[in-house]
């Protein structure tokens, strides 16, 4: 870790029944880590796949001393909490998906930052 501030750009959705309550608690978990996150609203987006429930989203701007390997693995072990599993994508069934997609105005993610699930949350923020 260093002493430098780190600004990452994440992508948050679920689509369970209890997908509100989900993100919610992704957001506070989120914000034990970081010196300031900034949320967009929460809002509705159809399944990428075709299969599962529309999902909520949110795109949510940590600004942090964490490096990038672990705010990846802090997503990674959030989902798991959530309920994630490796099959959550071909069962349509995701209890959590965090996608860091830009990382000190470095996109990741391409496509993902192109994607309207994406950019809906980021204008809010900019």
């Amino acid at each position: 870790m260093t002493d430098s501030m780190n600004t990452a750009i994440l992508c948050l959705g679920s689509n369970t029944e209890d997908r509100a309550i989900i993100l919610r608690d992704a957001v506070a978990a989120l914000t034990e880590f970081a010196e300031a996150v900034s949320c967009s609203e929460v809002y509705d987006g159809p399944s990428h796949n075709g299969i599962g429930r529309d999902y909520l989203n949110t795109v949510v701007v940590v600004r942090t001393t964490k490096e990038i390997s672990e705010v990846d693995a802090i997503g990674k072990e959030l989902e798991t909490r959530a309920g994630r599993t490796p099959e959550s994508k071909t069962t349509g069934v995701m209890p959590l998906d965090i996608d860091l997609v830009v990382w000190n105005d470095q996109v990741l993610r391409p496509y993902d930052f192109s994607r309207p699930h994406f950019t809906r949350g980021l204008i809010q923020l900019l």
